[in-house]
């Protein structure tokens, strides 16, 4: 697996990814370089996940960088909701704060009937319960909600079957330390290299094993900056804003991609919100 220059989602076996670095001017450029080195990659999940599976944790991910970038293209999405933070604090049961969050949600621009494939939930009751997640981070740290700061995903899931947990459990073979001849610097290195050896071939042999079970997939490597998909998916659904004809083809692929990724499709059969 490996990590593209453009910003892109890739994984190995995946199909190619296309820059769109090369449409930009050499100001959004050098703006897009700024924003690349300041911002790390979200490789935070796991190497193969289970699409299938309910709130699985890619789906988790992809929601929660779209909405954070969402708050950096629309600065109405975290001032909006910043500003719910006093009747939160005062009354979580307030409908008064259900219907200011579902007039925030609205800003989101997804159709009503939406529904997120695998979580059987309509999507303005994920981001309902999104955004109360994200006013219990606020309450709690000033500073996050200070920038608009999205909570960091927690860890979603444990072993729980015993045939994966036995598959992917990893005992090194004991090592003898043979302390009359051999000096403990050279038993170090020799332990090392050994112990590496083993465990670069049983990781290769769980990753192969894994890869052959239909339920897994490798997970897709994340990265956020202003050519990504995830920004233009922001963009489009959020702002409506359109690609150039030149680069349109680039992002709407990458765009689907992201919004499959999400368990949604808002685009099919729909105008755009916003700009024409």
């Amino acid at each position: 697996m490996y990590r593209s220059r453009s910003g892109c989602l890739e994984a190995k076996g995946s199909e190619e990814w296309i820059s769109i670095n090369q449409y930009m001017s050499r100001s959004e450029r050098k703006e897009n370089q700024r924003r690349l080195t300041s911002q790390s990659s979200a490789d935070t999940i796991g190497e193969f996940y289970e699409p299938a599976n309910a709130r699985n944790a890619v789906r988790l991910e992809m929601w929660r960088l779209f909405v954070a970038e969402g708050f950096k293209i629309n600065t109405a999405l975290g001032s909006t909701l910043r500003g719910l933070l006093p009747r939160y604090t005062q009354d979580l049961a307030s409908p008064a704060l259900d219907k200011a969050i579902n007039q925030w949600i609205q800003l989101f621009n997804f159709p009503a009937s939406l529904i997120i494939e695998g979580e059987r939930i309509f999507v303005s009751e994920f981001l309902s319960r999104l955004a109360i997640e994200i006013l219990r981070y606020w309450a709690r740290n000033e500073r996050a909600a200070k920038h608009f700061a999205v909570p960091p995903r927690p860890a979603m899931w444990t072993w729980v079957n015993a045939r994966e947990e036995e598959l992917s459990t990893i005992t090194f073979p004991p090592v003898t330390w043979r302390f009359r001849v051999e000096k403990r610097n050279e038993f170090e290195r020799r332990t090392a290299e050994e112990q590496k050896q083993f465990l670069a071939e049983r990781l290769d042999e769980i990753e192969s094993r894994l890869a052959a079970m239909e339920r897994f997939e490798r997970t897709p490597r994340i990265r956020i900056n202003d050519s990504s998909h995830i920004h233009w998916a922001a963009r489009i659904q959020i702002l409506g804003d359109k690609p150039r004809e030149s680069e349109r083809a680039a992002v709407m692929k990458g765009v689907r991609h992201v919004f499959r990724l999400m368990g949604v499709n808002p685009m099919k059969k729909r105008g755009r919100p916003g700009k024409k």
